[in-house]
């Protein structure tokens, strides 16, 4: 059985190898739909690098058990935990190799909804409207404000 620091330590190795991973994948998008993923890795490396520090920082603060002390019986903790960063870069995945046919728009909102629904079932369908704002922002952003080409849906038909 792992210790919670050894588990700290585990998530932060997986989530930045998740992060290089989708980053290699990103790579057969345009220019434009290959932002968003890229953007994403980044904060997930720095994510798993700042989990990992503090995993370390943890450790190196607590006191060895001397003699005297009683240990406390650990509460079991599920692994479920370690599954969540390998779900999300299956569906970064799915993202990655759907956008040619179905558009970033369509998508990213199918990716956020993905990913909402495995953090937190009963939030998502409450969520919707943020599910729904953030693409539509960050499409905004993207294809106006920095003028990126972005391939939408809407774009095949016209």
């Amino acid at each position: 059985m792992l210790t919670p620091y050894q588990k700290d330590l585990v998530a932060a190795g997986v989530t930045i190898l998740c992060a290089g991973f989708v980053y290699a994948l990103a790579w057969q998008l345009p220019d434009g739909a290959a932002t968003y993923p890229r953007l994403l890795c980044f904060a997930m490396a720095i994510l798993g690098v700042l989990l990992g520090v503090s995993a370390w920082l943890s450790n190196r603060q607590t006191k060895p058990a001397t003699a005297k002390t009683i240990p406390q019986a650990e509460k079991p903790t599920s692994n479920w935990l370690l599954l969540v960063p390998a779900a999300l870069v299956l569906v970064a995945a799915m993202f990655i190799l759907t956008v040619p046919w179905v558009g970033f728009d369509i998508g990213l909102i199918g990716v956020m909804f993905a990913a909402a629904l495995i953090v937190d079932r009963t939030e998502a369908l409450r969520k919707l409207y943020l599910i729904i704002l953030v693409p539509t922002v960050l499409i905004l952003l993207f294809r106006f404000g920095v003028g990126l080409r972005i391939p939408l849906t809407i774009d095949r038909f016209f």
